[in-house]
């Protein structure tokens, strides 16, 4: 995404641009928590994706909740046992996610789904209202605000 750099803004999901260093940085909220995980910086928007892809697997599994959804949804996910992955620390799945994405960064990557671009509402709720969110980080939450 050689334009997106430029602009520092992605369409895909848990990346944001940061100004300082200009590298992109992925970031998950820890399940049931107020915590972040924050993986590092990366070269691309992509490979920040990558990152945060594997932060869902590593906490979710293959069964994400309803408003979260893979960035690239057909790329092999981290080679974790279910039984090990349920016992993982954030520092591991840190790790875990960092290696993930600087190990597929030489692969050839297919676009992310559009589904993926418009953000986590796009098909949850069918003909419903499409969700606005306007805090700092579109990427972090999806609020219906008109419920």
């Amino acid at each position: 995404m050689a334009g997106a750099a430029g602009h520092g803004r992605s369409e895909l999901t848990g990346v944001r641009f940061r100004q300082r260093g200009g590298r992109w940085a992925a970031e998950i909220r820890v399940p049931c928590t107020r915590d972040k995980v924050w993986v590092g910086a990366f070269d691309t928007d992509r490979e920040a994706a990558l990152a945060y892809d594997a932060l869902l697997f590593c906490f979710y599994g293959e069964n994400l909740p309803r408003n979260r959804r893979f960035n690239f949804p057909t790329v092999p996910r981290p080679d974790i046992p279910e039984d090990v992955r349920a016992h993982l620390n954030t520092a591991n799945i840190k790790d875990i996610a960092k290696k993930h994405a600087l190990g597929l960064r030489a692969n050839p990557l297919p676009p992310p789904p559009a589904a993926a671009r418009a953000g986590p509402s796009a098909n949850a709720g069918g003909n419903g209202p499409v969700a606005i969110y306007h805090g700092r980080n579109p990427n972090e939450m999806d609020i219906d605000l008109n419920q």
